[in-house]
């Protein structure tokens, strides 16, 4: 009888543990991967300041603020940032009109524009990312996935 006891509180306890545990980390509501049609890659970021063209994995995940229009990686926590010629990571800041995106879908995808100069976050061959004058290229269209 002892023992049944001791095994029931046991189990008890156990339940208890694994019903405080948190679960695994889950990509924020609204988090996108952001994959180029032309190349097959997803935006991605993994130290400040390196942005590229990588894995579609948990270093691509961005989610854009529809109120202030920021574009913020979910992995660095970091926005999504421009000089108007450079293309870059910075700590998040409202005010910044660097960090102003429209992202657009269209019927043959998605682009992600600045607000400064309305130029395009474009997936170049080489694997770089940079900007690009509207119009000026085809490399400049993503595919949305859910993050």
């Amino acid at each position: 009888m002892k023992r049944s006891r001791i095994l029931a509180f046991a189990l008890g306890t156990a339940a208890v543990a694994l019903a405080t545990v948190a679960p695994a980390e889950a990509a924020p509501q609204g988090a996108y991967q952001y994959k180029s049609w032309r190349q097959g890659t997803c935006i991605a970021a993994d130290t400040p300041n390196r942005l590229y063209q990588g894995s579609c994995d948990w270093r691509a995940k961005w989610v854009q603020d529809t109120a202030d229009l920021s574009f913020r990686n979910t992995y660095l926590n970091a926005c999504l940032d421009t000089n108007g010629s450079d293309l870059y990571l910075s700590t998040c800041n409202s005010t910044d009109p660097g960090q102003k995106w429209y992202v657009d879908q269209f019927t043959t995808g998605w682009q992600i524009r600045s607000k400064l100069n309305l130029h395009r976050v474009t997936a170049w061959n080489s694997g770089e990312l940079s900007l690009s004058q509207p119009l000026s290229t085809d490399k400049a269209w993503f595919e949305r996935l859910p993050g």
